[in-house]
């Protein structure tokens, strides 16, 4: 089975999904193609080895949250950037 990364993706810290996928793309031009996104959890040491093992990448599978986001994530009290 080949490995990738998976996670759903939704409103977080007050911005709406067309915004963020809007500032990660402006990252990843800053970037050179080279950007991080978080993903509020851990993947531990398997994903590092896996991405070693396949010389350095892992596709990655976003999709769309179905629920209603957390008051936290649609109208935090702070946001850092």
């Amino acid at each position: 089975m080949d490995v990738f990364v998976w996670t759903r993706m939704g409103v977080e810290s007050g911005e709406g999904l067309e915004q963020i996928v809007r500032r990660k793309e402006a990252e990843r031009v800053e970037g050179n193609g080279q950007f991080w996104w978080g993903i509020g959890n851990s993947l531990g040491p398997a994903v590092r080895n896996a991405a070693r093992e396949a010389g350095g990448r892992l596709p990655v599978l976003f999709s769309i949250m179905l629920g209603r986001p957390r008051a936290a994530d649609s109208a935090p009290q702070m946001v850092w950037r």
